[in-house]
C-alpha cells in the first residue's frame, strides 16, 4: 500500500484507508485530487481512480505502473455498449467459451508481453505495460473474442519470434 500511496502522491492524489470496527473486515478507501490546470493529469488521475475502484481484484501494481507512464488499454469484451461481443454479434454461448479460454491464458500472455492484465471475467480486460506489449496483448484478446483464435496460436508465434530475435542477436 505504501508504494501505491507514493505513486498516487506524484499526481497529488491522496489516499485514505478507513477501517470500520463495527463492519470489520470491511474498510473504505477515499481518494481525492485537488483542482489543477493540467487536463492530462486530471485524465490520468481519473483513470487511476477508476482502476482503484476495482480493488481488491485489481492489482495495485497495475495502477503504479500506469502512473509511472505505462500504456493502459481498456477493452470492453461483453455485451455493453461498444463491447466486442455486442459489436460483432457473438452468441452468448460462443462468448462464454471464448472468454473462458482467454481467462485461462492470461498468465502466459502476461509473461510473453511483459504486461499486467486484469480480467473481470464478464465484460472487461485492462492491460497495463509497454506500448508494444499492450498492443500485442490487445491483439490476442480481440482475436480470441472476435475471431475465435485460441491464444495458444499467437503464443507460438510470439515464442518463435522471440527465439529468432535471440538467435539474430547472438550472431552479431
Amino acid at each position: 500500500m505504501t508504494d501505491l500511496t507514493s505513486a498516487l502522491e506524484v499526481y497529488d492524489i491522496s489516499c485514505q484507508l478507513n477501517v470500520d470496527e463495527q463492519l470489520f473486515p470491511a474498510c473504505k478507501m477515499t481518494f481525492s485530487i485537488p483542482r489543477t490546470n493540467s487536463e492530462a493529469t486530471i485524465a490520468m488521475a481519473r483513470n487511476a481512480l477508476e482502476y482503484l475502484q476495482l480493488l481488491p481484484s485489481f492489482d495495485p501494481r497495475m495502477v503504479i505502473n500506469y502512473l509511472k507512464g505505462s500504456s493502459a488499454v481498456d477493452i470492453l469484451t461483453g455485451y455493453q455498449e461498444n463491447g466486442l461481443a455486442s459489436i460483432h454479434e457473438i452468441k452468448q454461448n460462443q462468448f462464454s467459451e471464448r472468454n473462458t479460454l482467454l481467462f485461462h491464458s492470461l498468465e502466459e500472455l502476461e509473461r510473453l508481453t511483459g504486461c499486467y492484465i486484469w480480467h473481470d471475467y464478464e465484460s472487461r480486460v485492462i492491460i497495463v505495460g509497454t506500448t508494444e506489449g499492450s498492443s500485442l496483448a490487445r491483439e490476442v484478446v480481440e482475436d480470441c473474442i472476435v475471431r475465435n483464435v485460441p491464444p495458444a496460436h499467437k503464443f507460438n508465434e510470439l515464442m518463435t519470434s522471440q527465439a529468432s530475435q535471440k538467435l539474430e542477436t547472438s550472431r552479431l
